[in-house]
């Protein structure tokens, strides 16, 4: 499978949220499939992890990139996608997940996230990774990638009960990193 294939403009539109900037010439592309600027802006904007610009400089090179990691992980999931992670020798990005046993408990933040109470700590910025997780389809398009290891979404019932319980766990022991208000 070609990697245009693998990688659709409307995927790599949504991982923009994933990147600090965009050369001319690959907006152009996103204005080819009918994004307007103001869209792209607000993507390139959105809070979270981003890769570094010398690692990978639009979404198009992310598949490029892995060949030059090792899958260090393999997580399959029971909508038939395989998330998998990728490690570095080099900077990736930043990540947006900590263990909290790196981080003292009185600075650990409840913070209610779409009908939920999740466990944030700030810090001035984002914590460094040389990991990827890559998420694929059973026909391997890519679903979504970013820099960090691999989290589980959060505790939900659109889960099943295992992936759920895992989800849970896996958030008691974790903490979502943000970075501090200005």
């Amino acid at each position: 499978m070609e990697e245009q294939e693998r990688l659709s403009v409307e995927t790599a539109f949504y991982l923009l949220k994933h990147f600090e900037k965009i050369d001319a010439d690959i907006e152009m592309i996103f204005h080819e499939a009918g994004f307007e600027n103001k869209d792209i802006q607000i993507q390139l904007k959105t809070i979270g992890s981003k890769f570094d610009y010398k690692f990978c400089r639009h979404p198009f090179e992310i598949l490029n990139a892995l060949k030059k990691g090792k899958i260090s992980d393999e997580i399959y999931q029971s909508n038939n996608r395989i998330a998998r992670t990728y490690e570095f020798s080099e900077i990736v990005g930043t990540d947006q997940v900590l263990e909290s046993t790196a981080i003292d408990p009185k600075k650990i933040i409840p913070l209610k996230r779409n009908d939920q109470i999740i466990r944030v700590v700030y810090k001035e910025k984002l914590p460094s990774t040389n990991y990827l997780v890559i998420v694929e389809s059973a026909n391997k398009k890519i679903i979504t990638a970013f820099p960090g290891k691999y989290a589980p979404p959060f505790p939900n019932n659109k889960l099943n009960p295992s992936e759920n319980k895992l989800a849970k766990t896996f958030w008691e022991h974790h903490v979502f990193v943000m970075e501090q208000p200005i």
